[in-house]
C-alpha cells in the first residue's frame, strides 16, 4: 500500500487478486481499478496473475507481478504508462521494490531469479547494476537517510551490505550469517534499517531457527551493526515464542513492531542487554 504523493486521502493498493486499485479514504470507496491482470476472473491456477510489490516514485506508482514484470502508473495524470517492462527473468516473480530516499528516480528490484537490480526510472532500457545472489533475494533496501548503503536479504542465510551505490555492481564487502531460510508457508524474512540511526549502521531481522533460552525454544529478533557484523541485541520474550518474519523500527521512539502468523507484538526495552546481547523486552 502507498499513499498518493499529493493527496494523503488517496491510497494505492496492489493485491494477490492481480489488481491495483485507488481508494478514497474519506468515502472508503474504490475510485479506480488501475490494472486488472485477471479480467476473466479465476480460470485455473496456471492462469492466475498476482502482484507482489508496490512502490511510489515522484509522480508515479510502480508494481511488480508474478511474471517478473514492472507496471507503471502516472498518479498525476491517472494514466497507465505503456506496456509492462520485463525487469526480471520471465516467470520469476518480482517480489520487492524500494525507492531511494533522496533520488526518487532510483529504485531497487528483487526477484525470484536470484538477482537484485538497480534502476533509473528515466532510463528503463537496462538496469544500472545487476547483482546475482546464490539464492532467492527476499528484499533490497537503500539506507533510510542518505541512501548510500544497500542491504539485501537472501535465502542462502546471508544479509549483505554495500557501502556505496558505486560498489553495488561488485561483490558485497560484508556478509552477516543469519538464519532466514524458511519453508514455503512463511512471509519472507527481510532485514530492515533503523531510521533513527544517524550513522545508518543498525539493522534488524527475525530468525527462523530457534535457540534455547532457559527451558524455552524461542525465535529471536536479531539487531546487528551492519558495519562490524556484530550482534547488538537479541529480542526474546517467553510469551512470544512465534517466528516473526515481519519487523519494523518505530521512526522516532525506542519501539519495535514484529508480526507473526496471527498477531503483532510491540517491543519496548525493559533493561540493558546481557553479555550475550539478549535484551529483556515487553511485548
Amino acid at each position: 500500500m502507498k499513499f498518493h504523493s499529493l493527496d494523503q486521502n488517496t491510497l494505492y493498493t496492489a493485491s494477490a487478486d492481480g489488481t491495483i486499485k485507488i481508494t478514497d479514504l474519506d468515502t472508503e470507496l474504490v475510485k479506480q481499478r488501475v490494472v486488472d491482470l485477471n479480467p476473466r476472473g479465476f480460470v485455473c491456477e496456471k492462469e492466475w496473475n498476482m502482484f507482489y510489490s508496490l512502490e511510489r516514485l515522484e509522480g508515479c506508482v510502480i508494481a511488480g507481478d508474478c511474471w517478473g514484470s514492472l507496471h507503471r502508473f502516472d498518479d498525476r495524470a491517472h494514466e497507465y504508462m505503456g506496456e509492462p517492462l520485463q525487469c526480471h527473468k520471465k516467470g520469476k516473480k518480482l517480489g520487492h521494490l524500494h525507492v531511494h530516499p533522496l533520488a526518487s528516480h532510483l529504485f531497487l528490484s528483487s526477484g525470484n531469479d536470484w538477482c537484485t537490480k538497480l534502476w533509473d526510472f528515466r532510463m528503463m532500457t537496462a538496469p544500472l547494476a545487476t547483482v546475482p545472489h546464490p539464492r532467492l533475494v527476499s528484499s533490497a533496501f537503500f539506507s533510510p537517510r542518505t541512501g548510500n548503503r544497500i542491504l539485501t536479504t537472501c535465502l542462502d542465510n546471508r544479509i549483505r551490505v554495500w557501502d556505496t551505490l558505486f560498489s553495488f555492481c561488485n561483490e558485497a564487502p560484508r556478509e552477516i550469517v543469519h538464519s532466514q531460510d524458511f519453508n514455503r508457508y512463511l512471509t519472507p524474512f527481510r532485514a530492515v534499517w533503523d531510521p533513527k540511526d544517524p550513522f545508518e549502521r543498525t539493522v534488524m531481522c527475525g530468525r527462523y531457527i530457534s535457540d534455547e533460552f532457559g527451558d524455552r525454544a524461542l525465535h529471536p529478533i536479531d539487531v546487528f551493526d551492519c558495519v562490524t557484523g556484530g550482534l547488538i541485541a537479541c529480542l526474546v520474550d517467553p510469551v512470544c515464542p512465534r517466528i516473526c518474519p515481519v519487523n519494523t523500527f518505530h521512526p522516532s521512539m525506542d519501539l519495535i513492531a514484529t508480526g507473526s502468523s496471527r498477531c503483532i507484538d510491540i517491543w519496548a526495552p525493559l533493561g540493558q542487554a546481557d553479555e550475550d546481547g539478549v535484551v529483556a523486552a515487553g511485548g
